[in-house]
């Protein structure tokens, strides 16, 4: 039993592909001057309703437009500008990875783990071990994600957005 008759999924797969998709792709073009102008999880919203979108239409070339954007993108969706710094945990636990959005308010830096939790179990589920060596800087981050839950001493690193006519200290 499913939720759609085929006519009525074959209508739904249209409506991902000619609305949400060009909304999301033209997002990623990040046709501004500075590519990495938005926050992380502006981007990992986009990547995410891509690599959705290709699944539910089993479009190889829009899967392929979100993992690619994943691991070499210009803004901040692409690994490393999502996780731009690695510290030791003082702790000896291992690695942790500050995200782009950590020292905003919980919210938003919890938000980048769960997007990008969605994105990474759905790009596993469809091309498994291609992916996990980018799981490693989403582990770390949600390692420090969790110990700012708690009382943790951790190393930050403070940069500048530049792409803005003001600086954003963060």
């Amino acid at each position: 039993e499913t939720l759609f008759t085929k006519a009525q999924l074959s209508a739904f797969q249209t409506m991902m592909k000619n609305v949400f998709y060009p909304a999301a792709s033209d997002f990623l073009a990040h046709k501004e001057a500075c590519k990495q102008h938005s926050w992380l999880n502006w981007d990992l919203a986009q990547m995410t309703s891509i690599l959705s979108i290709g699944i539910l239409c089993d479009d190889q070339d829009k899967i392929n437009e979100a993992i690619l954007y994943f691991k070499y993108g210009v803004g901040n969706g692409s690994i490393d500008n999502a996780v731009p710094f690695l510290h030791q945990d003082p702790d000896g636990h291992g690695v942790l990875g500050q995200g782009q959005e950590s020292g905003r308010d919980q919210g938003h830096a919890t938000l980048c783990i769960a997007l990008m939790g969605a994105f990474c179990q759905m790009a596993y589920n469809i091309i498994n071990a291609r992916i996990l060596q980018f799981f490693n800087k989403l582990r770390n981050c949600s390692s420090r994600i969790k110990c700012t839950t708690k009382e943790c001493v951790f190393i930050f690193c403070f940069y500048i957005r530049t792409c803005t006519s003001t600086k954003f200290y963060i």
